[in-house]
């Protein structure tokens, strides 16, 4: 069950620390004193901003937290604690976080590059909405664009960390990580290509990256159970246990592909040039993406996925030109699926794409007419 450790900001009382016990829903002092909610509330010279919450009845055990904005998700976090210092029974407690309809996700106006080719960078764009059926198609699930992280997790108290520092939920790690959620960097620097069907697509810098530059938050839905792993992060110090999934709803990170951060397994493969760090705000914990090192234009962005992530199948590598090595699979499966890929692609309105059918039928045409002049000379 949790403990709710607490720092006093009276920097002149005699109690410095207090653990909140949500099981007993007792307080044990720093000097080995164990007080009732009522007493140490009443009795022990002690601030913390936790304690100073809005008042909430005693008896509540379901809370619904459906948040606008950012700094309302954010908030809800903060809430959900100093709801179970306050109640009556919070072991019992329930907990369940949403989005509402003006909760903003992404802007319609925004579109992404998108090459059809590996090889040739893009030429286009496509709109949020075309771009969304566009990965549907190609990725054989329900998918939908969104620069923003949004929590829609239900869970009890057991299922949130054993020990939590309430001063956690008041700080952040990384000063530019509210900004990042709330004004997500611009999509125009990458792009999106088509690699083959079982690697699917990758991104690639369209101009040239500097060292250190962020390419934004790895976005999604933060939850508590999922059925996918393959899109997740694995939690390390979130303050609700919720990870980021975005195998239905994320960004372009989401498409990053792996690299190694050591040269150990080819003597060819790239090198992960994207770095993947943990920040936590209000105690929620967020994925960033910047550059580990100058990128050139055209280079395909990779991430280390870490070891566990390979522990039922091989990863892939790339080249620096972009093409995976080995990989028979993927290239036999392109070789054969190009057109039902290119026609994919057509309805969605890449041009390429449309061009390359075009010119298919067109050949197809000229060979049959030549056949059929052929047909006419060998028997007249």
């Amino acid at each position: 069950m949790v403990n709710v450790l607490l720092k006093n900001r009276n920097l002149n009382s005699k109690v410095h620390v207090a653990t909140y016990n949500v099981l007993t829903r007792k307080f044990e002092l720093d000097n080995g004193r164990i007080l009732d909610r009522e007493t140490f509330l009443k009795h022990i010279d002690f601030h913390h901003p936790l304690l100073k919450e809005p008042r909430i009845e005693k008896s509540k055990v379901e809370f619904h937290y459906q948040y606008d904005n950012v700094d309302e998700l954010l908030r809800s976090v903060i809430d959900i604690y100093a709801a179970l210092i306050q109640v009556d029974n919070p072991s019992e407690c329930s907990f369940k976080i949403n989005p509402s309809q003006n909760f903003q996700s992404t802007l319609e106006s925004e579109a992404i590059f998108f090459s059809p080719n590996l090889h040739k960078p893009a030429k286009e764009s496509i709109p949020i909405r075309q771009f969304n059926g566009l990965i549907r198609d190609l990725y054989k699930c329900f998918f939908e664009f969104s620069q923003a992280v949004h929590i829609q997790a239900k869970f009890s108290t057991d299922q949130l960390p054993k020990e939590i520092d309430a001063d956690f939920l008041y700080s952040s790690s990384s000063s530019d990580i509210l900004q990042l959620l709330k004004t997500p960097p611009s999509l125009q620097d990458y792009e999106l290509r088509v690699i083959d069907p079982v690697v699917g697509c990758g991104i690639f810098a369209r101009k040239s990256l500097s060292k250190g530059t962020c390419v934004g938050l790895y976005t999604g839905v933060k939850k508590h159970q999922s059925p996918y792993c393959g899109y997740a992060f694995k939690v390390r110090g979130d303050a609700l246990n919720t990870f980021i999934d975005a195998r239905h709803s994320g960004n372009l990170t989401r498409f990053i592909n792996h690299g190694p951060s050591a040269n150990h397994l080819s003597k060819q493969g790239q090198l992960a040039n994207i770095q993947a760090t943990h920040h936590y705000l209000n105690g929620l914990e967020f994925i960033k993406f910047q550059t580990k090192r100058a990128i050139e234009a055209g280079e395909q962005l990779l991430v280390n996925y870490g070891e566990d992530y390979f522990h039922s199948s091989k990863p892939i590598e790339f080249k620096p030109s972009g093409k995976t090595i080995g990989n028979w699979k993927g290239k036999l499966k392109l070789l054969i699926k190009k057109t039902k890929l290119m026609r994919i692609l057509a309805f969605y309105g890449i041009e390429s794409a449309q061009t390359y059918l075009i010119g298919r039928l067109l050949l197809i045409l000229l060979l049959f007419i030549t056949s059929l002049e052929l047909f006419k000379i060998i028997i007249p």
